[in-house]
């Protein structure tokens, strides 16, 4: 799989931009393969449970070389991943 990360200078934000898995869109549901950084993966996880996001039970850690991460759906069931950035 390929993608394109964009950033604008002096910022802290990067975008990913990817293809959907099997090439095709979806019109509402399902994962959109929109993945956000953060710098503290536990806290951002508590704080968007504790403002009633639908976010998974808890953070994934799959080991050292894989960044922490977890996804949340908003009301039409939409998929995005949080994912740490150290």
């Amino acid at each position: 799989m390929r993608w394109v990360e964009l950033a604008l200078a002096e910022t802290p934000t990067v975008i990913a931009l990817a293809v959907p898995r099997g090439g095709m869109w979806r019109s509402a549901g399902g994962d959109t393969n929109i993945s956000l950084g953060c710098s503290d993966i536990i806290g951002e996880h508590a704080r968007l449970r504790d403002a009633g996001v639908d976010v998974d039970d808890e953070v994934l850690v799959l080991g050292e070389n894989v960044p922490r991460m977890f996804r949340l759906r908003d009301p039409d069931g939409n998929v995005v991943q949080i994912i740490e950035h150290r």
